[in-house]
């Protein structure tokens, strides 16, 4: 009797456990690395004095949440902002100082929490 008890609740500790790891498992399509986007010419380059000097981008501002729809380009932000870029079905939270360089058409989700102005940067080609 004592045996089948024992075995029960080794059972239930073991699905107990499976349980909470898979719960607390931080892989999934909100949390992609840069290269799972799987862009054939996504460059994460840093931006910096030297960049800006050579660069071309024009600035936006925007205030509260907005889906925009962009062609392909190169986009990046100075300031962590809750930006996320949906490319082909996945998602990627935008990094600051790091230029996204993006083949085809994309969607820039962004959430403003802090009610200010969201500052990005983006140049078409």
């Amino acid at each position: 009797m004592y045996i089948i008890i024992l075995f029960i609740i080794f059972i239930i500790i073991l699905e107990l456990y499976y349980v909470i790891k898979n719960s607390f498992n931080t892989q999934g399509v909100n949390n992609l690395n840069v290269p799972d986007l799987n862009i054939p010419n996504f460059n994460e380059n840093v931006y910096n004095d030297k960049t800006k000097n050579e660069s071309k981008f024009n600035t936006f501002f925007v205030k509260g949440d907005k889906k925009i729809d962009h062609n392909s380009g190169k986009i990046f932000i100075e300031q962590d902002f809750n930006i996320f870029i949906h490319y082909k079905g996945k998602t990627n939270l935008m990094k600051k100082n790091t230029v996204y360089d993006i083949p085809d058409k994309f969607i820039l989700e962004i959430i403003d929490v802090n009610e200010k102005n969201i500052i990005y940067y983006y140049f078409e080609y």
